[in-house]
């Protein structure tokens, strides 16, 4: 769109999979952009040029439990994926990722940690170095020895490597 919010370019379409696709998320790297979404119970992405068109498409976590809410984020070497995941009749939710290069080569990070509830919403960003920073809003009974009973916004930082490819 334009800076006056005209429609420059038609739309596309990203995926043309016929499954129930949500929950979209973007970032923008150096010269494409990363799209993820979930459809059904799986976590998918696709890299985009900077001329819209759809490079490849990617399936970033395809398991029998409920893969949920993908959030992107990006740097000069690629992207890194957050979503969550929660297995049928559990209590709790896990925290998983995966990195994108720049040439579409997937990496699974692996689970980064988990929450005894239900998640209510989350959101990723790069620090001003290579950590990742997470937002989180779940319910608690108790923090730092104070009791709430209700969702309370938390953060969560993982240490960068350098290269951002470690846990």
């Amino acid at each position: 769109m334009s800076p006056a919010g005209a429609i420059v370019r038609p739309r596309f379409a990203v995926s043309d999979a016929v499954g129930d696709q949500s929950a979209p998320t973007v970032a923008h790297g150096p010269a494409i952009s990363l799209v993820a979404w979930q459809e059904n119970r799986d976590i998918c992405a696709a890299r985009v040029g900077a001329d819209d068109t759809v490079l490849d498409w990617l399936l970033l976590a395809g398991t029998p439990l409920s893969e949920r809410s993908p959030r992107v984020t990006s740097d000069a070497a690629g992207f890194e994926v957050l979503w969550t995941r929660r297995a049928e009749h559990a209590d709790s939710i896990t925290f998983a990722m995966a990195r994108v290069d720049t040439a579409g080569v997937v990496t699974r990070l692996g689970d980064w940690f988990a929450l005894p509830g239900p998640d209510n919403g989350h959101d990723a960003v790069y620090g001003s170095g290579p950590e990742l920073l997470l937002l989180f809003s779940c319910f608690t009974d108790t923090a730092l020895g104070r009791y709430y009973g209700v969702a309370r916004l938390f953060r969560k930082a993982r240490p960068g490597t350098g290269n951002r490819d470690g846990g």
